[in-house]
């Protein structure tokens, strides 16, 4: 992932604000990145950008080589469903679906047929430890395993990229650094890249590389990892 020069403003009244500004930065295949800051910072902003589900007012986003910016409505929505994972901090679990059915829904989307969304999306709740939950319904999981029903969904379709908002915000410590735990392994072992948003300590300094976001500005953060979060 390639992004150069992406900036995005909102109008807010009669003010102009600069969620993004200038923002610029590579990631390599595999990588595992962290993006953290205050609130209002433009983090979600740029995971929106990234995820082809806003355009930048200016700038350019490449993926796997291909100028997403460019992409027309119908590209971008394959992108999303072939090439990208979301991971929402409110998790987008659909309370009528069984833990089954929510992880196999993008393959849905994507047309594939329901004898193979099964195996597939068994196969990836068996990775993250919920095979066994597969017909129970979201109100009847922690906190915790809906979570990892969020992640599996993510997964299912095998993207390139797995782009997470906030993942642990609303996890307590331990359900936390489980989850964590298995997003490394994904990262590890099948080569996904990760871009996440966080302010979760423990997940910042997990990951290979973290940005700072202040006032739509990226930085690469540098130094003691105690110090990632003096600004917040």
């Amino acid at each position: 992932m390639c992004v150069e020069g992406v900036r995005r403003t909102y109008r807010q009244g009669k003010l102009l604000v600069s969620a993004l500004c200038d923002v610029s930065f590579h990631v390599e295949k595999g990588e595992f990145i962290a993006v953290v800051g205050r609130s209002g910072s433009g983090k979600s902003t740029l995971l929106n950008v990234l995820g082809a589900l806003d355009r930048p007012d200016s700038g350019r986003v490449w993926i796997e080589g291909v100028d997403v910016v460019a992409m027309t409505e119908r590209e971008r929505v394959r992108l999303r469903r072939t090439r990208l994972g979301f991971v929402f901090q409110d998790r987008n679990v659909l309370p009528a679906l069984s833990v089954l059915e929510n992880v196999a829904l993008p393959l849905r989307y994507a047309g594939i047929s329901r004898l193979i969304r099964r195996r597939q999306a068994l196969e990836i709740l068996g990775e993250v430890g919920l095979h066994g939950r597969a017909e129970a319904l979201p109100e009847e999981l922690s906190g915790g395993e809906q979570q990892r029903v969020a992640l599996a969904r993510a997964l299912v379709t095998k993207p390139a990229i797995v782009l997470a908002d906030e993942p642990t915000g609303e996890l307590d410590s331990e359900t936390a650094d489980a989850l964590v735990a298995l997003a490394l392994r994904v990262n590890r072992e099948m080569g996904t890249t990760f871009l996440v948003v966080t302010h979760d300590h423990s997940l910042a300094r997990c990951a290979g590389r973290v940005f700072r976001m202040v006032d739509g500005c990226l930085t690469e953060a540098g130094g003691r990892p105690g110090n990632l979060f003096h600004a917040d």
